[in-house]
């Protein structure tokens, strides 16, 4: 989505991670190490989805002060690279912008909201019925079971009762 024009803002959510100790060098296409050494790139691991990097001399490693915190493998430290993580970056780039998180606490107002009631409040984690129609049935049943609850809690059922039916006393 983003090379069609749209901006994306998502939360993202990062873990602590062993990269966080590394930094990618794009142009050189290289780790390097909070000692400065260089992991370069050795392959893809089709598996994974990844790049791996490798450090050049695994004789580096062992003699390394960090060695036994950082890695504790004879051949030396490796590091995956996921093929999305440039968009993943580009995500977060955008995230921390100003603009982008008055967005985001707009939609945490409108939109998380009946979402999170949806799931946690009409414990509603999965579908249960088979292809799409089920599925927005189910949605359509969850939305309006939403909007009935929030409404009686902003109107009242008898606020409610006198909408549905103004003739009614």
């Amino acid at each position: 989505m983003l090379d069609q024009g749209v901006d994306v803002v998502v939360p993202i959510v990062r873990h602590s991670d062993f990269r966080d100790h590394f930094t990618y060098d794009a142009d050189a296409d290289i780790y390097r190490c909070e000692q400065g050494h260089e992991l370069k790139y050795i392959g893809d691991h089709k598996n994974n989805k990844a790049r791996v990097y490798q450090i050049g001399n695994p004789a580096t490693c062992r003699s390394c002060p960090a060695f036994g915190t950082c890695t504790k493998a004879a051949q030396g430290r490796r590091v995956e690279r996921p093929f999305a993580e440039g968009v993943r970056e580009q995500l977060e780039a955008r995230y921390r912008q100003s603009d982008a998180q008055m967005l985001m606490r707009k939609r945490k107002m409108r939109v998380e909201h009946p979402f999170g009631h949806i799931k946690h409040n009409l414990q509603m984690r999965a579908f249960l019925l088979r292809g799409l129609s089920g599925a927005r049935t189910e949605a359509a049943l969850a939305a309006t079971a939403f909007n009935l609850a929030r409404m009686i809690k902003m109107i009242g059922m008898a606020g409610l009762i006198r909408r549905l039916h103004p003739n009614t006393a």
